[in-house]
């Protein structure tokens, strides 16, 4: 699997458990160590066009 098939389908999955809570989902795709930051996801979505750019 090329690693840009392999990327989307990782964050397809973690699409899919933001708006699901499936605890399944987030123990295969998620370090339990991880520390978000907010802007810093909403910035990677804008740039891959999963979330529109919001307008001012």
């Amino acid at each position: 699997m090329d690693s840009l098939k392999l990327n989307l389908e990782v964050m397809d999955n973690f699409i899919r458990f933001i708006n699901t809570g499936d605890i399944d989902l987030d123990q295969s795709i998620i370090s339990p160590d991880v520390v978000f930051y907010a802007s810093t996801l909403f910035s990677m979505l804008i740039q891959l066009g999963v979330i529109p750019e919001l307008q001012h």
